[in-house]
């Protein structure tokens, strides 16, 4: 069962938002590595502005499994975000993982950095709904009741929340990035 708040909250959401995702750091392969290793992307992009978007130009005093993963890619001759849109997402997470320290979670901040979202349950969803719930929601629940959020809405006389359920995910990513960056 689909709970009303979630579909209330979804209903709020603009429907440019349902537009499409691109990603927190679009475009920035060198930002999106940053921000899902360190989690300081916003200042890393500030401080290196010529490696947001060039491995080659990561700083040296990056921690050691940035450095690392930096240049497992740049030998796989990924060096731009550019560089990653054909590549399939299982030849990435081999590449990504096989460093000591990173694994799923990280990789998964990565993808969805640079716009590469999957069908998963990630942090965004899981805490979109669970403030539009007003209870905490696990990973576990979060796919299911976006798929039923999503099938009440998408049939709806006009609806506007996406094409598919990935779009509509997609949206809800937006409008929570869209929540954390408001000030406090």
């Amino acid at each position: 069962m689909t709970d009303p708040a979630e579909i209330a909250a979804a209903r709020s959401i603009p429907p440019c938002t349902f537009e499409g995702f691109s990603g927190v750091w679009p475009g920035e392969i060198g930002t999106a590595l940053v921000d899902a290793v360190t989690s300081r992307g916003s200042e890393f992009r500030e401080q290196h502005p010529a490696a947001r978007d060039d491995l080659r130009e990561l700083p040296a005093d990056l921690p050691p499994r940035v450095r690392e993963v930096a240049a497992r890619l740049i030998d796989a001759h990924l060096v731009h975000a550019s560089d990653i849109v054909d590549v399939p997402t299982a030849t990435l997470r081999e590449i990504y993982v096989s460093v000591d320290g990173l694994g799923e979670t990280s990789f998964g901040y990565f993808c969805l950095n640079l716009g590469r979202t999957g069908r998963k349950a990630d942090p965004l969803l899981t805490a979109f709904l669970g403030d539009a719930l007003n209870r905490r929601v696990s990973r576990a629940e979060t796919h299911d009741l976006v798929t039923a959020a999503y099938g009440v809405l998408s049939s709806e006389p006009g609806h506007r929340y996406g094409a598919t359920p990935a779009e509509f995910e997609d949206g809800l990513r937006q409008m929570s990035l869209e929540i954390l960056r408001q000030p406090s």
